[in-house]
């Protein structure tokens, strides 16, 4: 009763901020602490909140002296656990962060090492629930990549080697979408450093590549696995496939079955044709990937920025000092070219010079390098641009390689029909007087077997119709939301009228085979709004993708009528010439970029990503 009270006192505390309710939430549970046996079980549990209430009263009233006991709490806590218990890890972590605030207080760097050390034997607790684990160990791997005074980059490398390793197993195709992303979340920046350490201690771009695959765009990658790994799993060998599935879905929260899943992985993998499934790709399969152009991953850190470049013949990366993960957030299109474009461009031989033919890249930013718009890279001069990244080649972008090798490996559908959703006016957004005839100039343009324009839809039409075209244009407003997988087009409801939305996880759970092109003429389609979840790679943009199209055309930011009509026309003009549509796309991006050179939130929006 004392413990149950001290919680209630401590959630009021957390809601309402009131000092006198932490104090009461302190001593009901140091009453319920001293009324507990030693060889009680529940005494450890008891001992670990009262811990952390002292910790918190610390850090509203500065009190060494309650840090202090929070540290003498926890460590009790912690002593109080069987080794092999899943508690163990958060009450390591819990007296881990204690320390840790020791050491900012104090400077003591005994305190430091401790708070590493007991960061590590969480980690080292296999029963522990997967989040706990990779959260102590991210945090343990960058005070060894990034505090001098106990900087250890090996021991840190691997420790992040073996974190992105258990990343893909955090979440489940069970857990809804918005769950996955508050999971994923708490662990934004892992991948970025461990790409950045890993090139550090000087192992080789490839391997720094494959955490990059491993450890990026885990949802989206769920659902390509489904789609080729699994599924040709499920039909070759359907139990080993069923229990896989069974067991995948509860080792998030039931290490114990940690053994069980381990096994079932080395049964698959001893099943001819599926030695690699969901490892770390092969050379030869990252390789293949740029049998039509150049891969490129740019990747910022605090520790270090760099580029891997994937080419037919080798992966390789280049140091990039220019580029400052403190300047980047200003994202400075000029200080974008000089400090990442341009050099590697030049690496690749494909600038000072043009090439003729232009080359193909694909681009994938990883970090805060992900809300940066490469393709308009630029150096300008008075009156107009002297140089940008859509002048050296055509420009392309991919959440990974697994993603590309997917679309790259669709078949293409050669009977192209067309479906146009237009929204002239929605409810509570301006009008888009320029829709409909947008709708018209582009059914116009070329002849398709099949083209239907739909005014105002539901979602739950497009969703039933969209399997029967290859090609889908929205002309509509788009919403970017903080939440990636509440990321909508607007349309309509039919029997009320009121706003209806298109939701990025109800667009990812299609299965498109014919699809081949999605142009979403809308506002911030490839928009993470949340800087939390940009390695994600979650939007409306990739959702489209992630369904089956091809190619997709989408935008960075809020889009002028205007830019949006012209770019649409002329993408498609371009499109009947040549089926081309990473060069359709470039053809018609430089023609505005023309318009107006020096404004660039007007021509620079639009991206093209995909095969």
């Amino acid at each position: 009763m004392l413990s149950n009270l001290g919680h209630c006192y401590f959630n009021r505390y957390e809601r309402t901020g009131n000092l006198q309710d932490l104090e009461a939430a302190v001593a009901r549970s140091e009453a319920a602490v001293e009324a507990t046996p030693e060889d009680h079980p529940d005494r450890a549990g008891l001992l670990n909140n009262l811990g952390i209430r002292y910790s918190s009263r610390y850090e509203r009233t500065g009190n060494l002296q309650d840090l202090e006991a929070a540290i003498a709490r926890s460590e009790a806590a912690v002593e109080a656990t069987p080794e092999d218990h899943p508690d163990r890890a958060r009450m390591l972590n819990n007296l881990g962060n204690c320390f840790s605030s020791r050491y900012e207080r104090t400077g003591n760097l005994q305190d430091l090492d401790t708070t590493v050390g007991r960061f590590f034997a969480a980690w080292s607790v296999i029963t522990a629930p997967i989040l706990t684990r990779l959260q102590v160990a991210y945090a343990a791997a960058k005070m060894l990549a990034l505090i001098p005074s106990i900087k250890d980059l090996s021991r840190a490398c691997s420790l992040l080697r073996d974190s992105i390793h258990l990343l893909p197993l955090l979440t489940s195709r069970s857990l809804q979408r918005e769950d996955q992303q508050h999971i994923l979340a708490q662990l934004t920046g892992l991948v970025s450093l461990a790409v950045s350490v890993s090139l550090v201690v000087e192992e080789s771009p490839l391997q720094a590549l494959r955490l990059q695959e491993l450890g990026r765009s885990v949802t989206n990658g769920q659902l390509l696995d489904y789609r080729s790994d699994i599924s040709d799993l499920m039909e070759h060998h359907p139990i080993l496939a069923e229990e896989f599935d069974s067991l995948q879905s509860i080792i998030r929260k039931k290490n114990q079955t940690a053994r069980d899943f381990e096994n079932i992985l080395l049964q698959i993998r001893k099943k001819p044709g599926f030695q690699n499934f969901l490892l770390a790709q092969s050379e030869a399969y990252l390789l293949s990937a740029a049998h039509r152009g150049p891969i490129v991953i740019l990747n910022a850190t605090s520790l270090r920025s760099d580029a891997i470049l994937v080419t037919t013949t080798n992966v390789t990366s280049i140091s990039l000092p220019c580029i400052s993960h403190a300047l980047l957030v200003k994202k400075f299109l000029e200080w974008l070219w000089k400090g990442a474009v341009q050099p590697v461009l030049r690496e690749l031989g494909f600038y000072p010079k043009t090439v003729d033919p232009l080359p193909r890249i694909w681009w994938i930013g990883v970090g805060l390098m992900a809300m940066v718009p490469i393709h308009a890279a630029t150096k300008f001069k008075p009156g107009k641009v002297k140089m940008t990244t859509l002048q050296y080649c055509l420009v392309s972008y991919t959440s990974t390689i697994k993603a590309l090798q997917y679309s790259q490996t669709r078949p293409c559908q050669q009977n192209a029909s067309m479906l146009i959703v237009t929204m002239p006016t929605t409810p509570g957004e301006s009008p888009l007087s320029g829709v409909s005839k947008e709708a018209e100039g582009i059914k116009h343009i070329r002849d398709f077997s099949t083209v239907e324009i739909v005014e105002w839809p539901s979602a739950a039409h497009v969703l039933n119709v969209l399997p029967a075209y290859t090609i889908a244009h929205f002309a509509c407003h788009g919403v970017s939301s903080n939440n990636p997988a509440d990321s909508h087009l607007l349309l309509r409801k039919e029997l009320s009228g009121e706003v209806d939305k298109l939701h990025v996880k109800d667009i990812a759970a299609l299965k498109l085979p014919a699809a081949k092109l999605a142009y979403l003429s809308a506002c911030s389609t490839a928009r993470t709004a949340s800087s939390l979840l940009v390695d994600e790679v979650t939007h409306i943009v990739s959702a489209f993708h992630v369904a089956g199209f091809k190619y997709v055309i989408g935008t960075l930011w809020q889009s002028e009528d205007e830019a949006c009509h012209k770019m649409a026309l002329d993408f498609y003009a371009e499109l009947g010439t040549g089926d081309d549509v990473a060069a359709s796309y470039r053809t018609a991006i430089m023609k505005l970029m023309k318009q107006k050179p020096l404004q660039p939130l007007y021509w620079a929006p639009f991206i093209h990503f995909g095969a």
